[in-house]
């Protein structure tokens, strides 16, 4: 049932790639799974799309935002939040670098310092943290430019 709203879903969508098809297909199946809390507020359909959007994503197929959104019945909040959501439980979560987080926000002149600020941090670690610690998780990664975007206002 699912592949077969997946692929009705697909030419909608332009999407034709029997890969991102068979991703879409993974995907849902997955959701099924490991997103049972999600199912209770969202359609079989915004699924479908949802996980043709994630597809896409991994695959780097362009898709147009709008209407995906409009396919899925959703609105906007809840899809992106729906969206997020899968992505966290399928684990797809994506590593955003520095120089992404910059660009978004503008702040471009922050990036050499942010990378020294995650590299000293990274040697101050002991060895036994290291091995433990990603540090190219946003968390960290935004936490060293913001640090570099306040030293920076602080020298203007």
């Amino acid at each position: 049932m699912e592949s077969e709203l997946v692929r009705r879903l697909a030419p909608r969508l332009g999407l034709a790639e029997p890969s991102v098809l068979r991703k879409a297909e993974e995907f849902l199946r997955l959701s099924k799974v490991k997103c049972v809390s999600l199912s209770a507020r969202s359609s079989e359909t915004s699924n479908a799309v949802i996980c043709l959007d994630l597809a896409a994503s991994c695959r780097k197929c362009p898709l147009d935002r709008a209407y995906l959104i409009r396919l899925s019945g959703l609105n906007k909040m809840v899809y992106q939040s729906c969206l997020k959501s899968f992505e966290c439980l399928l684990g797809l979560n994506s590593n955003v670098g520095i120089r992404d987080l910059a660009v978004q926000f503008s702040c471009t002149e922050a990036v050499n310092l942010a990378a020294e600020i995650l590299q000293s941090y990274e040697s101050g670690l002991p060895e036994t943290q290291r091995a433990d610690l990603d540090l190219s998780r946003p968390l960290f990664t935004t936490a060293a430019l913001l640090s570099a975007c306040k030293r920076l206002c602080r020298f203007s």
